[in-house]
Parts: C-alpha cells; sequence; structure tokens
C-alpha cells in the first residue's frame, strides 16, 4: 500500500544513510523500523541514549561560538559551503 507523509530533512538523511549502510531499500528500512517498534512488548522500556543504532559521543568541552553542530553546520562540512 503507498502512503504518502513528510518527515523532517535530518531523519530522511539519516535513513537514506542507514539504508545504504544496510544495502536496503528506504522502503524496506522503514517497513522494518515500524514493524519492529509496533511489535515491541507492551511496556517495554525504552532504550537508554547512545544504546541506538547511531553512535552517540560526549564531548569534553562545550564547542566555542561558531563551532557548534547545527543542521547548517553539518551541511557545510558534509557538502561544502553551498546553499541548503
Amino acid at each position: 500500500m503507498k502512503m504518502t507523509f513528510e518527515l523532517p530533512p535530518d531523519i530522511i538523511q539519516r535513513l537514506k544513510i542507514e539504508a545504504a549502510k544496510e544495502g536496503l531499500k528506504l522502503k524496506d528500512l522503514v517497513a522494518g523500523v515500524l514493524r519492529a517498534h509496533l511489535t515491541k512488548p507492551a511496556g517495554a522500556k525504552k532504550p537508554k541514549p547512545g544504546n541506538g543504532p547511531f553512535p552517540l559521543f560526549k564531548g569534553g568541552h562545550p564547542a566555542a561560538a561558531g563551532e557548534e553542530v547545527t543542521p547548517e553546520r553539518l551541511h557545510q562540512v558534509l557538502y561544502g559551503s553551498g546553499e541548503l
């Protein structure tokens, strides 16, 4: 069945990266994630931060002004200084 819905760009980018890493089509990854969510036992505890599929890094100090990792800065680092 086809469905149309909007997702935030950052989520779409993460899904595309994860699908590519796993060698899956985007629709198959999304279906698997939704299936896993819907079949987890009722009352299951939420995973602690850092125990998910994406790494969590703890920094040693706060970022200086202009060094914060914002969506715009990440785009600039990954794709150059072009427009978003």
